[in-house]
């Protein structure tokens, strides 16, 4: 990757620690709403681990335009706690929605090693940039809370752009703004269907950061375990 001048990194589940900032804020709504009154299946454990597997299977659902941000927004708290048997009436899913989009962003958990790996990059004059399918007043939160905003020259947004990974337009948008050529960017992401195979769609170079060790069949140029991995491919 000699030829890769430009790093994009995506935020959520690769700079920006999702799942644990998820499970903290989860913590004070089950806290917040007493959320336990309302059945006996609704206990703190399966209030979180469900909410992981609605979370992510919205999410895909929407990188893949099948809903809308507000669908999103509206059907994660619904879908979960119908799922544990509440019925649909008892359930505060706006209030649920609003507080939990309040607090998640102001959570400070990165990923391990990402200030150190941000830093190593930049101090080799790496230029470094984000994408991510987020949206736009969240994630600038995220980012100005962590503190880590300026190791970035560029923070696209899906909200922004009217686009989102794996889309080729929003790789675009990058290349565009930033009058380069794609043959000097790579990808790094968690998520192989939307960072990898959307590098892929537009040529860039692309990195898996898969701490999870999934197995997928879209192939990137490299698998990372750890963001320090990044030191034995940018040099």
């Amino acid at each position: 990757m000699n030829n890769s001048q430009h790093i994009f990194f995506d935020l959520d589940d690769t700079l920006w620690d999702f799942e644990r900032n998820a499970e903290e804020s989860l913590t004070e709504l089950f806290s917040v709403f007493q959320l336990e009154k309302l059945g006996k299946n609704v206990t703190l454990s399966n209030f979180k681990s469900n909410f992981h597997i609605i979370n992510k299977n919205l999410w895909h659902q929407f990188n893949h335009n099948l809903i809308d941000q507000k669908q999103l927004r509206e059907q994660r708290f619904l879908l979960l706690l119908t799922g544990l048997g509440v019925p649909k009436n008892d359930i505060p899913f706006e209030k649920l929605s609003t507080l939990f989009l309040e607090i998640a962003p102001l959570k400070l958990n990165l990923i391990p090693n990402t200030i150190e790996i941000l830093t190593y990059l930049k101090a080799k004059n790496y230029h470094l940039h984000i994408i991510t399918n987020g949206f736009e007043a969240i994630q600038n939160t995220k980012i100005n809370n962590t503190k880590i905003g300026h190791f970035f020259d560029l923070i696209v947004t899906s909200e922004h752009t009217n686009t989102k990974k794996p889309s080729k337009e929003i790789f675009e948008y990058a290349t565009d703004y930033l009058k380069i050529n794609e043959k000097n960017c790579t990808m790094i992401g968690d998520n192989v269907e939307a960072d990898v195979a959307g590098a892929k769609n537009v040529h860039w170079n692309s990195i898996w950061y898969n701490p999870k060790k999934l197995i997928s069949t879209i192939e990137p140029d490299y698998t990372i375990d750890n963001l320090l991995a990044l030191k034995d491919i940018f040099h």
